[in-house]
């Protein structure tokens, strides 16, 4: 983005008057039917204060709804209960397969067990992979090699020796 675009994104994303076809109009980025205009992976975090209110005589609360069609590249919903946690994953099937979203799951599961199990360790520390992927990772990667216990020189001289031209 041009300074400008920067300036006038940070502007409407930090006016809480904004909403998301007044930034679209301000920024004016260049349209495609194939994609949103403005990001196409969707994280989003339902807490449990938000299943359902109630306002006066009414009475919100939310329903769970099948999509047939995902509106955005990749979408991650979590929902909060007294349960728990629970997740869904949308996706674009043009875009992935279903091996592909379900090795992205098992690494989210992998990262947010890390967390729960040490919540003080370092972001830069927490496994992404499973460990089966790393076995099958370093067994890919072979970077053990056996060295002679010999000095450097001795194996030089050696080596000269064996193949002198």
């Amino acid at each position: 983005m041009t300074s400008s675009r920067q300036k006038n994104c940070s502007r409407c994303i930090h006016s809480p008057r904004s909403t998301l076809e007044q930034l679209v109009d301000e920024l004016n980025p260049q349209r495609s039917l194939t994609y949103t205009p403005l990001f196409q992976v969707l994280f989003l975090f339902q807490p449990a204060s938000l299943q359902s209110i109630t306002l006066d005589d009414l009475c919100w609360s939310s329903l769970e709804t099948e999509h047939q069609t995902a509106k955005f590249d990749l979408t991650l919903s979590i929902h909060e209960s007294t349960d728990g946690l629970s997740g869904v994953l949308e996706y674009r099937r043009d875009l992935f397969d279903a091996d592909i979203i379900q090795r992205m799951a098992g690494h989210l599961q992998t990262l947010l067990s890390a967390i729960v199990a040490n919540p003080d360790q370092r972001l830069s520390d927490l496994p992404l992979l499973t460990p089966e992927e790393q076995t099958q990772l370093h067994g890919w990667n072979p970077t053990h090699v056996a060295y002679p216990t010999s000095l450097i020189h001795s194996l030089f001289e050696a080596q000269a020796h064996h193949s002198p031209d």
